[in-house]
Order: C-alpha cells, then sequence, then structure tokens
C-alpha cells in the first residue's frame, strides 16, 4: 500500500509535466502500467520524461518512447499504418492480413497467424496506438481510427521506406518499399513522381488508384515492380499483364475494379495468401485453377457481385483456406455444397447462396457446417422466382443438413421455401445465437421460440406473409424472466396475416415485456399487433384488470418507427408518454393518423428525451401538432411526401434546441416561421426540384 501511494504521487508529477494531453497521458499510462517499481517510475521521471520535456516536439518525442519500447514486430505494423490518410478509416481485419503478407507477424504457439495479428492489433490498440474503434453487431472490432500525433509518428519513423504519395511530395527514391499514392493526387504532380518511382525497384507495398478523383488517369508500369508483396488495386479497367511474373505476392485487394474474369496466371501465385474482390461489378466467374493456389487463406468476395454465377468445382480441396465469405451453387455448373465439407479451417462469415439449385437427394446425412467451430455467421440464400416445387419439403431437407456448430451467432435466412424451420433451429442447440434475420419465405409458418434464446439481442422478421403467430406453442411460459432476456433491436416488417404473437389466448395473464429493447421497428401489421407489440415494449398489462395503469414502467425504447399502420396518437397516448429515453421517432405511409387531438399535449410532453422526429407520406397531414412545441429537445426535424401539409408554426418555439430542417415533397406550405432563419442546417426542396438552402430566399413570416 506504501509504494502504491508512492506510485500515486510520482503518476501526478508525470501528469502534471505532460500539460494535459490526453493522448501523452494515455501512452505513458500505457507504458508505466509494466513498471510496478518505484526505482522504475522515479527512472522515468528524472532522466527519460525531463530529457523530452526539453525537447522542440514534446508530444511527438513523448510518443516515440513507447513506441522505442514495442517490440520489432510491432513497430513494423505500426509503422505501416504510414499508408493511411490521416483521419481514415482502417479496416481492423485487411489490416492483419496485410501485415501477414509484409512477413511482420511472428508465429507464436502454433496459434493461427490471424489470431497472432489481433494479438498485435489489441496491443496497440492497449497501448493508446489506434483509437475510436468501431464494433459491429457482435461485438468485434471492425474499424479504427489513429490520432493525428500518431499518425505523425508513424510517417516520422517511417522516413522514406513508407511513403503517402501527395501533391506534396516531392520524390520517391531507392529506399522506398511501401507506397500510397492518394487519390486526391493532381496529374502534374504524379508525372513527377512518377519518374522518380523507377528507382523504387524494390517496392514491397502497392496502394494505387487507377484514377485520382478528378478523373485523370494514374499510370504504372507494374514490370519495373515486381518483387510487390502487397497490393491493393482501385478503379482499374484490366489486371496487369505482368501480373503472373510477381511471384512474391501475398495480398491481393481489387476494389471496383471493372474486369469480367480474372487471368489464368493469378493461379500460379503459388505465394498468394489474400485475394480479396470488392465492388468488382463485372465479375462473372473466377479461374478453374484457384485450386492451385496452395497456400490461399482468404477468399472475400464482395456479396454485391451479381454476375458470379458459380463456384469452381475442387474448391474442397483448399484447406488452408479460413475465409470464403461467399459460395455460390450454380443450376448446371460449378462446385456442389460437398465442396464445404473439405474446408475444416473455416472461420468468419460465410454466405451460401442460390441454394435452390442443391439437390437434396442423399445429402440428409451430410455435415457441411456441424464440424466448423469457426463460423459464427451464416447467411442461407434461395433465389425461387417462378419455380414450382415437385416435393414441398425439398428446402426443408437442404436446411436440415446445413446443421451450423453451437458457436454460431448470427443467421440470416432469405428465400426459405419451407412452411417451417428445421429441427436444430431452437435454442436448446444453437444458443449462442445473437443475431436471427428471416426474410421473404413466403411459405413459412411456423416459427421456432425465440424468446428463449438467452442471448438473442437482434430479432427481424421480414416479409413473412404466411406466418400468423410468433410464438406457436399452446403454452405460454410462466417465468417472465426468461422472455427474450437480451433482445434489444426488434423488427416487424410486413407480416400481413399476423393475428397474435401467442396462438393460445392469454387469460389473466401478465403480457411480458421487452425489458431491454431499445429499437422497435414495426411495419404492415394489424392495428391488434401493434397495439399488443407497443405493449409489450413499453409496459406491463394486467390482462382482464380494471387498471392497467398501476403496472405502467418507464422502458429502455430509444428509437421507434411505425410504418404501414394507421394509428391515433390519442389511442397510444398513455404508451407514447411513457416512452421517456426514446430518441428517434419515425412515422411513415401511416395514412389516417390524427395528430391533432388537444389531449396530444400528454404525449408529446412525456416525450423528454426526443432528439429526431421523422414524417413521411402522410396524405391527411396538415398541420403539425401545436403540442410539439412542448418537445424542447427536438434536434431533428424531417418531413417527406405530405402534400397537404400547410404550416409549420408549431416549431416556431424549438429553434433554440432544433438544428436540422428537412422538407421536401410538401408543396403547399405556406406558413415558415420567421425563427427558422436561425436554424444551422435547412434544406426545403418541393417536387421536381432538387435540393435547396432557403435561408434568405423566403419572406419569413
Amino acid at each position: 500500500m506504501l509504494e502504491n501511494s508512492k506510485l500515486v504521487g510520482i503518476g501526478k508529477e508525470i501528469v502534471a509535466k505532460l500539460k494535459g494531453s490526453p493522448l501523452a497521458i494515455r501512452v505513458i499510462g500505457s507504458y508505466l502500467y509494466s513498471k510496478k517499481s518505484e526505482k522504475d517510475w522515479l527512472s522515468f521521471k528524472e532522466n527519460e520524461l525531463d530529457t523530452i520535456m526539453q525537447q522542440k516536439n514534446e508530444i511527438q518525442s513523448i510518443l516515440k518512447i513507447s513506441f522505442n519500447h514495442l517490440s520489432s514486430s510491432l513497430k513494423q505494423c505500426f509503422t505501416y499504418c504510414a499508408l493511411f490518410l490521416k483521419d481514415f478509416e482502417i479496416d481492423k481485419d485487411d489490416l492483419i492480413k496485410q501485415w501477414m503478407g509484409e512477413g511482420f507477424i511472428q508465429p507464436h504457439n502454433k496459434k493461427a497467424m490471424e489470431d497472432v495479428g489481433d494479438e498485435y492489433f489489441k496491443e496497440l490498440l492497449g497501448r493508446s496506438f489506434f483509437q475510436d474503434i468501431s464494433k459491429n453487431q457482435l461485438g468485434e472490432i471492425m474499424k479504427f481510427k489513429m490520432h493525428d500525433f500518431m499518425h505523425d509518428l508513424a510517417c516520422f519513423v517511417g522516413e522514406n521506406d513508407y511513403v503517402f504519395a501527395t501533391d506534396d511530395t516531392k520524390f520517391i527514391d531507392k529506399r522506398t518499399r511501401h507506397l500510397s499514392i492518394s487519390p486526391f493526387i493532381s496529374k502534374t504532380r504524379w508525372e513527377v513522381i512518377k519518374e522518380s518511382l523507377i528507382a523504387a525497384k524494390n517496392l514491397r507495398t502497392l496502394n494505387y488508384a487507377c484514377h485520382n478523383y478528378d478523373g485523370d488517369e494514374i499510370e504504372i508500369d507494374f514490370s519495373n515492380h515486381l518483387r510487390l508483396r502487397t497490393l491493393n488495386l482501385i478503379f482499374s479497367t484490366h489486371v496487369p499483364k505482368c501480373i503472373g511474373k510477381m511471384k512474391h505476392l501475398r495480398y491481393i485487394n481489387f476494389t471496383r475494379c471493372y474486369f469480367d474474369f480474372l487471368p489464368k496466371v493469378v493461379t500460379k501465385l503459388y505465394h498468394l495468401e489474400t485475394l480479396i474482390f470488392r465492388e468488382c461489378f463485372k465479375l462473372r466467374e473466377l479461374p478453374s485453377d484457384i485450386t492451385n493456389l496452395i497456400n490461399l487463406r482468404h477468399l472475400g468476395i464482395n456479396s454485391l457481385i451479381e454476375g458470379l454465377s458459380y463456384m469452381p468445382k475442387g474448391m474442397g480441396s483448399m484447406t488452408t483456406l479460413q475465409t470464403l465469405n461467399l459460395f455460390i451453387l450454380g443450376e448446371n455448373e460449378g462446385g456442389e455444397l460437398s465442396e464445404l465439407n473439405g474446408l475444416i479451417n473455416l472461420r468468419g462469415s460465410l454466405s451460401i447462396q442460390q441454394l435452390q439449385f442443391c439437390k437434396p437427394i442423399g445429402i440428409e446425412s451430410a455435415k457441411h457446417l456441424e464440424e466448423k467451430s469457426g463460423i459464427q455467421k451464416l447467411k442461407l440464400y434461395w433465389y425461387h422466382l417462378e419455380r414450382k416445387y415437385e416435393i414441398d419439403d425439398e428446402d426443408e431437407k437442404v436446411l436440415e443438413c446445413l446443421k451450423p456448430h453451437p458457436n454460431l451467432q448470427k443467421i440470416v435466412i432469405n428465400g426459405y421455401g419451407g412452411v417451417k424451420l428445421c429441427n436444430w433451429f431452437s435454442f436448446d442447440y444453437i444458443v449462442n445465437l445473437v443475431i436471427i434475420d428471416l426474410f421473404n419465405c413466403n411459405k413459412l409458418q411456423q416459427l421456432p421460440r425465440f424468446d428463449q434464446f438467452p442471448f438473442l439481442k437482434h430479432l427481424k422478421l421480414q416479409y413473412l406473409p404466411n406466418v400468423e403467430f410468433i410464438d406457436n406453442n399452446d403454452s405460454v411460459s410462466s417465468s417472465l424472466t426468461t422472455f427474450f432476456p437480451s433482445l434489444e433491436k426488434l423488427r416487424i416488417f410486413r407480416l400481413p396475416k399476423l393475428k397474435e404473437w401467442w396462438k393460445r389466448k392469454l387469460i389473466d395473464q401478465t403480457i411480458p415485456q421487452h425489458r431491454r429493447l431499445e429499437s422497435l421497428n414495426i411495419s404492415g401489421v394489424s392495428l391488434q399487433v401493434f397495439e399488443l407489440v407497443m405493449e409489450m415494449a413499453t409496459t406491463n398489462i394486467i390482462v382482464g384488470s380494471q387498471d392497467s395503469s398501476s403496472s405502467t414502467t418507464s422502458i429502455s425504447l430509444s428509437f421507434l418507427s411505425i410504418e404501414d399502420i394507421d394509428f391515433e396518437f390519442l389511442q397510444f397516448h398513455d404508451l407514447f408518454s411513457n416512452m421517456t429515453h426514446l430518441k428517434s421517432l419515425w412515422i411513415i405511409n401511416c395514412k389516417n393518423i390524427k395528430m391533432s387531438s388537444s389531449l396530444d399535449a400528454v404525449t408529446w410532453k412525456g416525450l423528454g428525451s426526443l432528439r429526431e422526429l421523422m414524417l413521411s407520406s402522410i396524405p391527411d397531414l396538415e398541420y403539425l401538432p401545436k403540442s410539439l412545441q412542448c418537445v424542447t429537445t427536438l434536434q431533428s426535424l424531417q418531413i417527406y411526401n405530405c402534400p397537404n401539409l400547410v404550416s409549420i408554426e408549431s416549431i416556431r418555439h424549438l429553434t433554440t434546441s432544433l438544428s436540422v430542417l428537412e422538407i421536401h415533397g410538401c408543396p403547399n406550405i405556406t406558413f415558415y416561421p420567421h425563427e427558422m432563419s436561425q436554424l444551422a442546417s435547412l434544406a426545403i426542396t418541393f417536387q421536381n426540384r432538387g435540393w435547396s438552402d432557403v435561408r434568405g430566399r423566403f419572406l419569413f413570416a
């Protein structure tokens, strides 16, 4: 305890010398975290820190202390980030693949190189070299940024070895190993730099857009750079002719490239570990000899590529593959579903498309996915169009053979033609599911017990025209604590036959509540279903009780979207007034909605946290509710396609909070409060006209 108190005192003295710089404090703090003795802390304060504070660039010198104590591999990984623009959002997994391609990641304890790279990233993040992380729905870190000072440090230590070519770049010399060419570079500056690029014969990395943002062509003679290990190619209409001679390539990323086929010579790049196609819309097929890439670990194909109609045969032999995010079944050609059996190391996300071409005969006992514990996200797509079934349960047999490993966290099923889902789709098998998305399943009638999935956070039910009940069970769980214990987002969209939540009627029972629900999107259901879902999302109601108001509780709902439902605010004012945490409210295509009752004041006053209101396609709306002026927290108001709206007078008293007002397709508005001129962002358009800033162009009342 005594030594800890002494360390606290030394720490305060260090913080004072750092002059309150948050970044410097974080970096030095993470560096000293591994130093446990008072002697180490004092030595740093009296020696290294004092020396640094006397230098001209104090911040960079402070940051360089932490950099100097990194391992050589971490130094390389950090410095590599000098190849990105300042404030650029960097894709974490993509960066790790590039680190691997450059040879920066060292094997450790038989771990996969990707896992070692992830540890490198976490260490650099923990030491504040990286920041501003963004996560996906599963809580995985997807992207991050670097502080400007950290980016300056990466450029400083990278010197001529790492170059990000801009209009300020004077030349490139033989020391340059890693090069990014800014898409903002001018044609004239590039012509100067291109001449000096001839000397960079040992270039290992090239990030290159074939056209700048002005449309000028940026040409490179690739034959002079055959030692490349990493190639990011953007906006290209063709693959470099000499790519077959780039024998050292480990990583290739084609982004928004416009070629139909990949040359066969690419399949002779035997050291290639990563091959990515991102938004290459014209790509029609992969080389039949792609199986020759015996070291390929990651084959990334953006699902927006619509021309690709099948996968080559024999891909099941590519046992080193860890990423295959898209597998397409062909109608009469290409590899079959059984190819997945051999891909034992797959991890991450897998999307299987055109499952209507899968032949269910003989596949009932197949285990295509069950043993792949690394797959966390699974997307299954059928595209039936006008196809007629010879066997009614054909899709059900196919789905049954796609039983995943219990580690699965996300599943998307689109276009499925079965009446019911298969046996493995239950909370006692895929217990770890966090996201369920069922879309466009036209024959589906029976749904599993979604409420019993313990970790389910996001549930989307969209375009299910034959579903009558979300819960088809004959009994209702008596334990309210097990009813959607983790659900945060619920989307019910276009379920026209939906009658009730439960098949069995609730008699003198408490309607279970979505206690953790933060986002509710409901569209295209009956008023009865809408009322029930709203009650479940906002209150506990005792069915059969004459006084239900005593059981109402404050809820955590922050986003609510209501679409294609005709309702009156007055009818639900008890529910709306209880939404004290609601921040965004969207009301779309509710044709007969009534919003002008004098009793609406109770409703709007209850929305004490509302920041955003969107009203769209409400033909009967003539005036905004007067009580809207009670919502003093409103920051954004968007009104679209309300042709009979004539006045927005009620926002007069909201200009102190309102910063954004957008009105589109409301040609009959005749009254604009003068106070609108104070808004930070104002845009009003009428039919067949573009957006325009109207400040100063209208006479305000």
